[in-house]
C-alpha cells in the first residue's frame, strides 16, 4: 500500500504521504504534479507529487471505485466505479464536473485520446463506449458503442495516432 515516487536516474524514492493503506491502484497527471490513488475500500485519493502531506479525498459516497485516469495535460480526474458511472473532476478546484452512465456494469478501464479529444470506456457489460470529450463538463451526446466483444472488456488503448482502439 505504499507510494514511492522514483527518480529513475538517480535511483532513489520519496515516500508519497497516502494517508490511507494498502492503494491498489495509480495514475499520474502529465504535468507531474499530481498523483491519484485508489484504496481497498474503493476511494479515491489525490496527493501533490512533491511529497508534501496535502491531499484530499474524492467524495463519492456509497460508490465502489474500480478506475481511476487523469485526462492528458489537463487537471481532470475521471473515475469510474462498480454500478457503471463515470465521474469527471477537476483536481485544481476539488469539484465534480460531470457524470455520466456508462455502463450498465461495473467499468473497468478509462482512456483518452487527446488526438481525437475523446474518452473511452470499457466495462463489463461487453462494451466499449467512445464520448466527444472536446467538453469534458458535457458528455450528454450519445456515445459511439462498440459490441462486438464476446465478454468483458478489461482494458483497451489508443494507438498513438488516435484512430485505432485495442480492447
Amino acid at each position: 500500500g505504499k507510494v514511492c515516487k522514483w527518480d529513475i536516474t538517480t535511483r532513489t524514492s520519496t515516500n508519497i504521504e497516502t494517508g490511507e493503506n494498502r492503494i491498489i491502484s495509480i495514475d499520474i497527471s502529465s504535468d507531474g504534479k499530481h498523483i491519484a490513488g485508489i484504496n481497498t475500500d474503493g476511494r479515491v485519493i489525490v496527493w501533490n507529487s512533491d511529497g508534501s502531506p496535502d491531499y484530499f479525498k474524492i467524495e463519492t459516497p456509497r460508490k465502489n471505485i474500480k478506475v481511476i485516469r487523469f485526462k492528458p495535460d489537463d487537471n481532470i480526474l475521471a473515475v469510474g466505479d462498480a454500478d457503471g458511472i463515470v465521474e469527471i473532476w477537476d483536481i485544481s478546484s476539488r469539484k465534480r464536473l460531470s457524470e455520466v452512465k456508462a455502463h450498465t456494469a461495473q467499468v473497468n478501464d478509462i482512456q483518452f485520446n487527446p488526438v481525437l479529444r475523446q474518452m473511452a470506456t470499457a466495462g463489463n457489460d461487453k462494451r466499449i463506449r467512445i464520448f466527444n470529450a472536446t467538453d469534458i463538463k458535457d458528455l450528454s451526446e450519445p456515445p459511439v458503442v462498440l459490441a462486438d466483444n464476446e465478454g468483458f472488456v478489461l482494458e483497451m488503448q489508443f494507438s498513438p495516432d488516435g484512430q485505432l482502439i485495442v480492447s
